[in-house]
């Protein structure tokens, strides 16, 4: 909705109410402050429902894409999405809804910033297009797969980085989550939670590359849950 922003000629004053939501072709950058919560969902009108570039979700503020909606992340001049707060993808598989990266365009996860992915759309170009590469993805940040319906999110396991990871399930419990690969193995720079909240999970390391998963942090599995 229009009404969620403000716009400004110069990104520091001037700020007036917004004529329309952010576009790429409307606007040099977008920020998402603290305090702010912003929810796209699906525009029966528009395909896709919001394509931007410069995207900054700044800390205590939050972006959450719903599961039928899609977010196209335009190639322009400097980093096209950074977060530094929470960037929440509930994006399905189904119609190509959740977020794409257009014309190789490039994303950071801050060193305080979380990502949450509970839809099962694609996760492989979030290590493809991580500016800088996916292994300089910094420690201390905070990546999350969350079960919250009866579908589990999709997952990337050959040759990723992650920092702080999670596997959560806050449906019904008991969520098992699938860690499969052979090419190459996944590395966790931060430290491993299983189950440490909401409901019980199981994660299964099926990954049979040579190299073991590494997990630089410690590990931390909740009651009832388990890692094998």
């Amino acid at each position: 909705l229009a009404s969620t922003w403000e716009m400004s000629p110069n990104g520091t004053t001037g700020w007036i109410d917004a004529c329309t939501y952010p576009w790429d072709t409307s606007s040099l950058s977008v920020e998402i402050r603290n305090g702010h919560q912003i929810l796209i969902t699906e525009i029966s009108t528009n395909t896709p429902d919001v394509k931007i570039d410069q995207l900054k979700i700044l800390s205590g503020g939050e972006l959450k894409v719903n599961s039928t909606a899609e977010l196209h992340l335009n190639n322009g001049t400097g980093i096209d999405l950074f977060v530094q707060g929470t960037f929440y993808d509930q994006g399905s598989s189904s119609g190509g809804n959740g977020v794409s990266f257009l014309d190789d365009a490039k994303w950071i996860l801050d060193a305080g910033g979380t990502i949450i992915k509970s839809g099962n759309s694609s996760v492989i170009d979030y290590k493809d297009n991580f500016e800088g590469g996916i292994a300089n993805i910094p420690a201390t940040a905070h990546w999350v797969y969350r079960k919250e319906t009866t579908v589990l999110p999709s997952i990337v396991t050959n040759g990723m980085f992650y920092p702080n990871l999670y596997f959560e399930d806050t449906y019904t419990g008991g969520a098992t989550y699938v860690l499969a690969g052979n090419t190459d193995f996944m590395t966790v720079k931060g430290s491993l939670f299983v189950g440490d909240t909401g409901q019980a999970v199981i994660v299964n390391n099926n990954n049979n590359f040579s190299t073991p998963m590494k997990v630089f942090g410690n590990v931390s599995i909740g009651t009832s849950s388990t890692y094998k």
